[in-house]
């Protein structure tokens, strides 16, 4: 899949972002994920490698690393099953999943629950819930949230907290792994009981 044609908001959130670097706040919590069965170690589930090829709401396919997670377990099963019943592929939502939990130590999240944030991106909560960024990724265009995404990972934030699109009462964290500090943390939880499944992949 070729780079997406690039929105053209992204450099005015860019200079917005670099203007507040009061945005840039620590959070500490712990983020939930459905993942295909064949991903299932530690390193895989936070690597962000196949958002980073294929994409999501918040970066487009072949930009950057981001780890979707989600801030409380039914949005995680939500979040899951929707690109599956946007494509209409009923069996997608049947299929066996890995549910993990991820805990978060980071230095450098921005947090869109804050009303000031969203009123100085020039964003709202109903906005961003309506975006159909997936119609415009089909088409070869940035979508508009991909492109505020790429903003605040160019600005060199660890995460960003965003509203669930399915769950009017769901917050989602996106994590961008290449951006971690040497003092924050990202460690699935349980984290040695998967690995013992490798033993598992090669019989």
């Amino acid at each position: 899949m070729s780079p997406a044609i690039p929105h053209p908001k992204f450099e005015e959130w860019h200079t917005t972002l670099r203007q507040h670097v009061d945005w840039f706040a620590p959070w500490t919590g712990d983020g939930f994920r459905f993942g295909a069965l064949r991903y299932f170690l530690p390193e895989e589930i936070i690597s962000g490698e196949g958002s980073r090829r294929w994409g999501g709401r918040w970066n487009a396919a072949e930009s950057f690393c981001a780890v979707y997670t989600c801030l409380d377990k039914p949005t995680a099963m939500m979040e899951s099953d929707a690109h599956a019943a946007y494509y209409g592929l009923a069996r997608e939502a049947y299929r066996p999943r890995l549910f993990v939990a991820v805990h978060f130590e980071l230095q450098q999240v921005v947090d869109l629950r804050r009303p000031t944030i969203r009123r100085g991106l020039g964003v709202t909560l109903k906005g961003i819930r309506a975006s159909n960024w997936r119609s415009e990724h089909d088409e070869g265009r940035e979508a508009w949230t991909q492109a505020l995404g790429r903003a605040i990972w160019a600005c060199g934030a660890e995460g960003v907290i965003v509203p669930s699109a399915v769950n009017a009462k769901g917050w989602n964290l996106v994590y961008f792994p290449e951006h971690r500090t040497p003092s924050s943390r990202a460690s699935v939880w349980e984290a040695n009981s998967l690995a013992r499944l490798v033993d598992y992949r090669y019989r």
